[in-house]
């Protein structure tokens, strides 16, 4: 994206050069939502999920028998 922002197209006026700073801006904030929202998914599943912790085996404080 910095690449196509840097870029100015040969032989274009203003106008094209503000049409595609315009783009790029418009792909950037989607991309970020797109971003965002993943992340917040991904959160959500983690919440759902529960921790397991692997303890090793112990030996029982009181003797049977």
């Amino acid at each position: 994206m910095h690449t196509f922002w840097d870029w100015d197209i040969p032989y274009t006026g203003i106008e094209i050069s503000l049409l595609q700073e315009f783009v790029d801006v418009i792909i950037g904030w989607f991309l970020i939502f797109v971003m965002i929202d993943a992340g917040l998914r991904e959160v959500k599943t983690l919440q759902g999920q529960q921790i397991v912790i692997h303890r090793t085996k112990r030996k029982p404080l009181v003797k049977k028998g």
